[in-house]
This record gives structure tokens, sequence and C-alpha cells, in this order.
């Protein structure tokens, strides 16, 4: 064979080679999912397949383009320059569709020989997707870090017990700055309380366990000391390839207090309606009992009056009056604790008060136990009633040496003014709004045993006692006379150290004139009925009856109606005749309120003496200004009855 042959033969092989390679680099960019392009001098000689999918054109639309129309025009000076180098280095460009939309597109180039001559191929790959993914994930991003930046709560990221991330609440709350925060020897539990902090351990024990935690509360330490109540939602990220926790907590610490007054706030109203009802219950009894009082004492007093002085049964008689007194005492009592005590209410001096009962109770209290005072002078004065304060100071005082007991002690009594405010009068007894303002104290504190807080919530409950049952009413009838002055007590007592308790009273306004109760008639000499009439008018019979009965023992005509729409009829009808009316205020069907207004227009110079179970500041305040001839409170005594109608009918209309 010659070497011409031969040459030929290398010659087609090489052209096959060629040819191979040439169809493998085409299927390969057939395959591509970029634009390949392949020019000479700017002009298009070659694209594939996805040349179509990108730019829109067929490829034998594209032979014989200039590539700068494949750019938008105010991009064309770059891809210009691009097509005359011979860098490599990608670049993004704006890409003009057949159809006149635009892209994004990457573009990257390789000067190569082509068919012998020199030629550049490049690639054209539409990101606008991932641009505007990209983009999306940056305002994405952006959003969620001013959020986090801005957010009123603690957000915070932490890796292994250290912090990587704080927000700016953060900072605010816990009195760290950022930089000290993200120190790499900055403890993460250096924020957790330490009562809080075997909490926290265990939840983060569950993340590491892959465990759901559900938000709970802790307290977060402040850099001052300061304790945040903290509401704690806490997942399992990852962060920066590793394993964090990211805790967004919310300071509830405003909201744990508005709990506490919410809580705070219903037990008072718990309290005040057991109080509330306690005194309602405590009144009506002792209304009731004085109704059935005034029988036995009406009747006492009866059989007195017609028993000479050496009546064998006339000791006996005298006991009965004194037992039915002496139970008429306790139904003051009973009205105190309801608030309703108010007898004689004048402007008194406290410390003139304090000081003559406290002298006369050194006799009474035990040898062990010493007095000491401290009385201050030119205090306001009170709108009190005297005899119902010196039973506060006795009750006080008593029950001050009590807790002393066999021990030597001192009870130490003094009086004094505070201007109060509405955070110094929180958590008095009893528990309601007062004003602020200026209040005159009493202050009695002893050296006792004490009490606890249980103890001390239960001492004005009535019949309570820290002795033994039964002992009757003590504080609970203090509070009552306390309430029904519009006063308050504050107490304070720790077990081993003591006991203190101070009453105020809101001080008397200067300018206001001195008050009393209703005008009280002073009792005249024998009393005569004759040709006189008293209309009786009571729901009570044996009220009724005893009444009567004293009236009749010395001359009156005396008629009687069981409520006050039956009152009123016979008022009505005997206007004329009747000198006087005994009215009673509770009753059925009308009481005395409507009954006194109804008989007054039948004929306006009735006289009215008014008579309850009830006291008589707590009944004649109703009557203000009505011309009311008088009271008389239940039980009474015939002597009392008499002359208190006898002056009435002895004076002028």
């Amino acid at each position: 064979m010659t070497s011409e042959g031969n040459s030929d033969k290398d010659i087609k092989a090489e052209l096959s080679s060629v040819r191979q390679s040439e169809e493998r680099y085409r299927a390969l960019a057939e395959a591509a999912f970029e634009a390949i392009v392949l020019h000479r001098n700017g002009t298009i000689i070659g694209v594939n397949h996805a040349f179509h999918d990108i730019f829109g054109y067929e490829p034998g639309e594209a032979i014989g383009m200039s590539v700068l129309m494949l750019a938008v025009p105010e991009w064309r000076d770059l891809v210009l320059s691009k097509v005359n180098t011979s860098s490599e280095e990608p670049y993004e460009a704006v890409g003009l569709r057949k159809d006149g939309s635009t892209f994004r597109g990457l573009v990257r180039g390789r000067n190569i020989s082509y068919r012998g001559r020199p030629a550049r191929i490049t690639s054209v790959g539409d990101i606008s997707e991932r641009i505007r993914a990209v983009e999306a994930l940056r305002e994405s991003e952006e959003m969620f870090r001013s959020l986090a930046e801005k957010s009123p709560n603690m957000i915070f990221i932490h890796q292994g017990g250290r912090v990587v991330y704080a927000n700016e609440q953060c900072e605010r709350l816990t009195g760290y700055s950022r930089d000290e925060l993200c120190r790499p020897d900055f403890d993460f539990l250096t924020l957790i309380a330490p009562e809080s902090i075997e909490i926290v351990k265990a939840q983060l024990a569950k993340h590491i366990r892959g465990e759901e935690v559900p938000p709970y509360e802790y307290s977060v330490l402040a850099s001052d000391g300061r304790r945040i109540q903290a509401l704690c939602a806490t997942r399992l990220i990852g962060y920066q390839g590793t394993k964090a926790i990211l805790g967004v907590i919310t300071d509830i610490s405003d909201r744990k207090r508005a709990e506490q007054e919410r809580l705070g706030l219903e037990q008072q109203i718990l309290h005040a309606q057991k109080l509330e009802s306690l005194g309602v219950l405590a009144g009506g009894i002792a209304h009731d009992f004085n109704n059935l009082l005034m029988g036995v004492l009406g009747y006492a007093s009866l059989i007195l009056g017609e028993l000479a002085p050496e009546a064998p049964m006339r000791p006996a008689i005298e006991k009965i009056e004194q037992a039915a007194l002496r139970a008429a005492d306790l139904t003051n009592q009973m009205l105190a604790y309801s608030g309703k005590g108010k007898f004689v209410v004048r402007k008194v001096q406290l410390s003139d008060v304090v000081t003559e009962i406290a002298r006369l109770l050194e006799v009474s209290i035990s040898k062990k136990t010493s007095l000491r005072f401290d009385f201050k002078e030119d205090l306001p004065p009170i709108e009190a009633d005297a005899t119902q304060l010196r039973q506060v100071i006795m009750n006080l005082i008593t029950n001050a040496s009590e807790a002393i007991g066999d021990r030597s002690g001192v009870v130490s009594i003094a009086t004094g003014s505070i201007t109060a405010d509405s955070d110094y009068l929180a958590g008095t007894y009893p528990e309601h709004d007062l004003p602020e303002g200026e209040y005159v104290f009493l202050e009695v504190s002893d050296t006792g045993c004490g009490m606890d807080q249980e103890t001390v919530s239960k001492i004005f409950d009535p019949f309570f006692s820290t002795k033994f049952t039964g002992r009757g009413l003590g504080l609970a009838a203090v509070l009552g006379i306390v309430r029904g002055h519009q006063g308050t007590i504050k107490v304070y007592s720790e077990q081993g150290t003591g006991t203190n308790i101070k009453v105020l009273f809101p001080a008397a306004d200067p300018g206001k004139a001195d008050l009393a109760g209703s005008p009280r008639p002073e009792p005249g000499g024998e009393v005569s009925g004759l040709g006189r009439c008293v209309l009786v008018v009571d729901d009570d019979s044996m009220v009724r009856e005893v009444a009567c009965s004293i009236l009749e023992s010395v001359g009156f005509e005396v008629c009687q109606a069981g409520n006050g729409e039956e009152g009123v009829k016979v008022f009505e009808s005997r206007a004329d005749e009747i000198d006087l009316v005994l009215l009673d205020t509770t009753m059925p069907k009308m009481g005395g309120e409507e009954a006194f207004r109804r008989m007054r227009r039948i004929r306006p110079d009735v006289r009215v003496v008014l008579t309850s179970g009830y006291n008589e500041q707590e009944v004649t305040s109703r009557f203000a200004g009505k011309e009311l001839s008088g009271f008389l409170q239940k039980p009474f005594r015939a002597l009392k009855l008499l002359k208190t109608i006898g002056q009435i009918l002895s004076t002028k209309r």
C-alpha cells in the first residue's frame, strides 16, 4: 500500500472522529436547559433547542441575527463589550424575547475555534425565578428581622448554654446590652431567677429529647435584680448548621399583678358580702329580739308600778327587768355589728374619750400587763357616739391584755392623725372604698403571742375566739361600730411578736355644725292621759298590748292598728280626736315612713313618736326635716314611754 493510501485513511479517520465529537457536543448542547448560542463577530451562526424555549425564536430565525437583539437596549453595550472580549466571567443581563417580554439571564461565554475560524459560544440561563425567590427570601428575612427587632416580646436564640441572638426587647427588659448577652462567656442561666432555674432546665431537657414543650412560666432576672414574670414559648430550630432553641418571652408581670388584684378584689367582695349578710342577719335578729324584750320589760314595768315597795315579789320583778335591760344591751351590740350602731353622734375629741376609759381599765386587766399612753393633743374632732367609742377602746385593750396572758407584757395605747391615701387604706377592714384624706386614729399594740395570717383573717367574725368558742361578738362588734362611723381598721400581727391594731375615723369637717340625734324630750312630771287619745300602730301584737296597757293605766284612750295601712285608716276616721301617734317604722303592707307621710297629709300638725328595734340614728335619718315629735327605741320602760309622751303633749304646737 502506498503512502498516499495511508494518508487518505488517516484523514478519513480524523474527519470521522471530528464528526463524532461534533455530534456528541451537539447532543449535549441540545440536551442543555440553557440557551446556547454560537456566534462569530456578534452574528449568530448556531443555537440549541433550549434557545427556542427561552427566547421564542425558531432555530432558523435566529441564524444571522445579532446577539445584541437578544438583550434589551439598555443592556446592549454590556453585551457588546462581552462579545468582543475573551473574558469567561459570568454576568447578568436582561434578555429580550421574540414576543417583547423580558427576563433576567445569567450569561457565560468562551472563545472557541469553529471550523477553523474564531468564534464564541455563549450560554444564557433564565434566572428570573431564582432572583425572585432570592428577593422574596430577602424581603421575608427583612420583614421577620424587623418584626423580631420591634416585637414587644423578648426573642432570643441560644445554643449550648449561650445566647447567639437577642432582639431589642431583650436589652430593654433585662438591662443587658446585646453585646453582653451574646458574649461567648455569658451564661444563659444568668437570665433566670434562682427559683426558676430547675423549671427552665427541665424544659430544655425535653427539647433535647425531642419532646414538644408547651408554653411555661418562669421568672426572668434582670441585671438590676428585678424579677420579670415571663411566659416563654420555645422550639427547637436549625441555626447556622446546628440545633438551637428559639425562645419568645412575653412579660406577664402586669397580668400577674392584675390577677392578684382581681383575686384580692374578689376576696374583698366575698368578705364584704359575708359581713353584709351577717350584718343584715344581726340587725334583723336585734330588731325582732327588741320587740320580744318590749313585752318582758313593759309588763315588768307595769307590775312594778302596781307593787308596793315592800311587796315580796318586787325584788324578783326587778331582777326580770334588769335581765331584760342586759339583753337589750346585747341587742345593741348586735346592732353595732350590723353597722347600725350610731346612737347620738356628736363631735368628740378621741384623746379625751380614750384617756377617760383607759385609766378605768388599768384596774381590770392583768397586773402583769403595763399600759403605756401616747395621746396627741389638738387632734381634729371626729363625729362619733362616745358610748360606742368606749366599747371599741374597752374591747381592744381587753383583747390585748388577754393576748399577753400570764406573762409580763406591755399594751401601748396611742392616738394621732394621719393623711391617708388609697395605698394606705388598701387592705383595711371593712374592705370598701374609703375617701383619701385626714383620719384620726386609735392605735393599740401589745407584746403578746401574736397571730398568723389565717387567724388575722377571722378575728372580726362573730363568735370567733383564739381562747374558746362562744365568747360573743367581741371584735365583730368593734368592726360594726367602726363601719357605722365610716371608719376602718388596719391590723398587723406576727406570731411571737405581738399585734398592732389601728382604728381610723374620718376627721370631722371643721365648718360643719355639731351633730346629734333627734332631740329627746326631757322627762316631765306625773303624766295624766285623761281626755287624751293615742293611736298605737305596730305589727307586733305584744308590743301593742304592752303600750296600750301602759297608756291606759294612766287614763289615756287608746286605739290601735296592726300595720301602716290600717293605721292610716284609723287615723283618717278619728283625726280630730287623736292627740298623738305611737308609730312603728318596720311593718308589712305599709311601713312607718309611708304611713307618717299620709297622716301628715290628713293633718299636718299630727304629733308622731317613732318606735323601732333599730337605733335612733338609723331610723330618724330617714325622717330628717319632717318634724318628728320624738323617738323611742325598743324595748323601753313604762316610765320612759309615759314621760316622753307627757313632755310632748305638754308642749304647745
